[in-house]
């Protein structure tokens, strides 16, 4: 009785652990085999999975946003080269951030302007409304 006692002790936690990591790389497994699935049914989403961005092929929702700075020819024009360069590097980096808050992605610049892609037009439309309010709002070099 208590050797039977003293084995149970031991075969039972060693099964129970050898379960949960089954159950556990199973589970990893399948994740895994969803992204890639997927990614190659390509539904025209964008997904997120462990951090990491997924771009699926394009579809009918997919949106091109591109931004462009109002008169930025005269503004090099008018003002000092290192505040022009301290306003497009703060321009940049709000423009960056903001197409990736609103899972887009971009696909290229040319100076001050950026064409983006986004997997909705409703995206599309509140990356345009989020950044035209935190331009207002942005710390301009003086």
């Amino acid at each position: 009785s208590n050797s039977v006692n003293r084995h149970l002790v031991i075969i039972i936690p060693t099964v129970l652990g050898v379960t949960l990591l089954g159950l556990m790389l199973l589970g990893a497994y399948l994740l895994l085999w969803y992204a890639r699935h997927a990614a190659e049914q390509g539904s025209g989403r964008f997904s997120r999975l462990l951090g990491r961005l997924v771009v699926l092929r394009p579809g009918p929702g997919t949106t091109l946003a591109v931004t462009d700075i109002q008169d930025s020819t005269a503004l090099w024009e008018a003002l000092p080269a290192d505040v022009m360069d301290v306003a497009l590097h703060a321009h940049h980096a709000l423009v960056r951030s903001l197409i990736v808050a609103h899972w887009g992605v971009e696909s290229t610049t040319e100076g001050d302007c950026f064409i983006c892609v986004f997997p909705s037009a409703a995206a599309a439309m509140a990356f345009a409304l989020d950044l035209q309010q935190q331009l207002l709002t942005l710390d301009w070099p003086h």
